[in-house]
């Protein structure tokens, strides 16, 4: 009997280290990193998504140190429209809604590293809402060629509740307001809530945009598929830099 034994212990011993090996390994792919507010620990801020400056500060040292590779959102597009790779580790910075504290505090600490990002803004907030991004900041983000813009609707309302007049006429204006302050072509999406269906994402690609940011959690096969929204890595409060290192490695903490 001890043979058989042995060999129910090789098969264990074979499945932990499959499942060890599986669970350590990088997945390759486009991580997009999703943040929101950014800013002093004792701002006060209650979101379940603020992350403080200093924070940020080592996730932008740990990306460089550690060689992975931060693209514009001009490279995912390029690459995407020309079916080209991304570089090996490419990763995504993502900020929705367009507060001000991305100006104040992401920015310049991205800016002083060369580190480009993108901001999915509520277009109709721009200069219209304390806490928001006004249009001298919008501008001077998009000069200086390290801040691309992309659309997160007009008022940050829920597509899927909205019919198809409202939902066309919410993202062509977004379109039309965020190309004229940045002074570049608008073509990427991010849904509100991250709230879509078949529907909504049929309205997104006939409104211009050509490419769908989601919530849903992970790292992008690429080349991408379109078959769904890409995935995102949730930056939240709290998280160490140990969960930060492991969602860049396996799309989870």
């Amino acid at each position: 009997m001890w043979y058989l034994f042995l060999f129910l212990f090789i098969i264990v011993l074979l499945v932990f280290g499959f499942l060890l090996h599986k669970n350590i390994q990088e997945r390759k792919g486009l991580r997009v990193l999703m943040y929101h507010h950014i800013g002093k620990e004792d701002d006060g801020n209650p979101s379940d998504y603020f992350v403080s400056d200093e924070m940020f500060a080592k996730h932008l040292d740990f990306l460089l140190a550690e060689n992975y590779n931060p693209v514009s959102l001009s490279d995912v597009e390029s690459a995407y429209f020309k079916k080209t790779k991304l570089p090996e580790r490419a990763v995504l910075l993502t900020f929705d809604d367009g507060y001000s504290n991305n100006y104040e505090y992401a920015f310049p600490l991205a800016l002083s590293r060369k580190i480009p990002i993108t901001i999915f803004v509520n277009a109709g907030e721009i200069n219209m809402k304390d806490g928001m991004l006004d249009w001298s900041q919008v501008q001077e983000m998009a000069n200086s060629g390290f801040v691309r813009f992309a659309s997160h609707g007009m008022s940050h309302r829920n597509l899927r509740q909205m019919d198809y007049s409202e939902a066309i006429s919410e993202l062509l204006l977004s379109r039309t307001w965020l190309h004229h302050l940045s002074q570049s072509d608008v073509r990427s999406f991010c849904y509100p809530y991250g709230a879509f269906d078949k529907q909504v994402r049929e309205w997104v690609f006939e409104a211009g945009f050509r490419l769908d940011f989601g919530t849903r959690k992970g790292i992008n096969a690429w080349p991408w598929t379109g078959r769904r929204p890409l995935k995102r890595l949730h930056i939240m409060r709290g998280d160490s830099l140990e969960d930060f290192s492991n969602q860049l490695r396996r799309g989870k903490k």
